[in-house]
């Protein structure tokens, strides 16, 4: 479990072509600060991955064709970009963000990043059915970090969010560097996708 609160961005530095049935192997450099053991959980870019090696700085992340079609690594997995990185909750830690499970519900696309007079608006447009699980005020997580939804739109090809971006959020993130047709993670609030299964399936009872 995570609260989307990334803890610093790391570096992919290399990609190991998977042989036959292995996966993927994602090599990041974390540097000097960033402490996990291997077997722990670290959410990148919003994917939950374990850690499956370390050699210096740098931790090893296998990733399984799955992963890569249900999230932006087969678009933004190259070499040389720039992931976000949090470690995983622990029991009595303060939730700044919200509870977020690192399990992404898909792919959402930048259709803005654009200053205005105080911060930064970022619109996604995300595809059906995950817009249904947005509100306006309510919590997204895109590549793993925890924002509030400022406005939902509503059209016949998906959904379109309009979100709000502080400096701070800027310069901790890989945020900054998303421009018009990239591809973000996305995981939507777990308690609307509950209470839309409750609602769906009430009629078993």
């Amino acid at each position: 479990m995570f609260t989307g609160l990334v803890e610093k961005t790391g570096t992919l530095v290399e990609v190991v072509q998977p042989s036959g049935t292995a996966p993927y192997r994602f090599w990041i450099d974390v540097g000097a600060d960033f402490e996990a053991a291997d077997g722990d959980s670290i959410a990148v870019n919003g994917c939950c991955l374990t850690v499956a090696g370390r050699r210096n700085h740098q931790f090893a992340f296998d990733v399984t064709s799955e992963t890569m079609a249900c999230t932006s690594f087969g678009r933004h997995g190259a070499q040389g970009s720039t992931v976000n990185l949090e470690r995983a909750l622990k029991i009595g830690d303060r939730i700044g963000g919200h509870l977020v499970s690192g399990h992404v519900d898909g792919k959402g696309r930048v259709l803005l990043l654009e200053k205005n007079s105080t911060g930064w608006i970022l619109r996604i447009h995300l595809d059906y059915p995950m817009g249904r699980f947005v509100i306006s005020k309510g919590s997204i997580c895109i590549d793993g970090v925890s924002l509030t939804v400022n406005a939902v739109k509503d059209e016949a090809e998906g959904t379109t969010v309009e979100l709000m971006l502080i400096p701070a959020t800027l310069q901790i993130t890989n945020l900054s560097q998303r421009k018009s047709g990239d591809h973000v993670n996305i995981e939507v609030d777990m308690i609307a996708k509950f209470a839309a299964r409750q609602t769906e399936t009430s009629h078993w009872a």
